[in-house]
């Protein structure tokens, strides 16, 4: 019952938390554990360097549901070599949705010797996302509001749209310790408090918003309902919050895990 019941809920859950290829692979490695720690403080504990040192790095991911780019190569997208024939759209959609997340990777280090590990860590990070974006939004990107006159003198209305977008910095101190080893079995805890420092932010929750569409410079306003937040003046502001990450890793050996340290020489590591 235990079973089904998570099964169930993961596959509710699903498509709000999974996103391909955001950078999952370098989170997940044991070889970069300035990176791993992200998502689990424990990862320090079995990375495979007992030295990790990040001076910078960066990444971006984008998802949305209304358009993907086709035959183009990772070369080409970071040349900005992409045209109107290489975007193909999904009209048609009863709601549309996207998400965005940028970082900035500061200097950064993990030390890990034995069954203890420390790591200091600094960055900067973006978030934005939108979602119930309406249907006929669709045609008006792929199209245009000038060209697309068969759109026009309709009245439209926009109901529960959410919006949102958060800028921020921070210093991480993370600190990992197995708690034990004993036959084949292991338990590591590990825990990382964050200083936050914010940037930037805006947030909206479009209830209802009714107008016409009139031309491409003109619209008829006929009703709204709608909150919006932003901050006006763009600065690292020292007196943010604090983030605190818990976590637990249980893991079954292959082998005793009573003589397991997967940085060390005892172990056959040679790097």
């Amino acid at each position: 019952m235990f079973k089904t019941l998570l099964t169930i809920l993961l596959l509710m859950s699903a498509p709000n938390i999974i996103f391909g290829q955001n950078t999952f692979a370098a989170l997940q490695s044991n070889y970069t554990p300035t990176n791993s720690l992200y998502i689990n403080p424990t990862s320090m504990l079995d990375a495979k360097t007992w030295l990790d040192i990040n001076i910078i790095g960066a990444g971006a991911f984008a998802n949305n549901n209304l358009v993907y780019v086709k035959d183009r190569s990772t070369i080409g997208l970071l040349k900005n070599d992409i045209d109107s024939t290489n975007l193909e759209y999904k009209q048609g959609r009863k709601n549309y949705s996207a998400f965005a997340r940028g970082f900035v990777a500061g200097p950064s280090a993990v030390w890990s010797q034995g069954n203890h590990a420390i790591g200091l860590s600094t960055a900067f990070r973006s978030y934005t996302g939108a979602q119930r974006v309406p249907t006929f939004v669709g045609p008006f990107i792929q199209f245009g509001v000038a060209d697309y006159v068969q759109q026009h003198e309709i009245d439209y209305s926009i109901k529960k749209l959410r919006t949102a977008s958060i800028n921020f910095a921070q210093i991480q101190l993370s600190y990992g310790h197995t708690l034990f080893k004993k036959q084949r079995k292991m338990l590591m805890f590990g825990f990382s408090v964050k200083k936050m420092y914010s940037v930037a932010g805006a947030a909206g929750n479009v209830n209802e918003f009714n107008f016409n569409v009139q031309n491409d410079s003109i619209a008829r306003l006929d009703f709204t309902n709608a909150d919006l937040m932003y901050s006006n003046n763009q600065k690292i502001y020292t007196k943010g919050g604090l983030g605190l990450d818990l976590g637990f890793t249980y893991q079954k050996m292959l082998g005793e895990a009573a003589s397991y340290y997967p940085n060390s020489y005892r172990n056959g590591c040679r790097y």
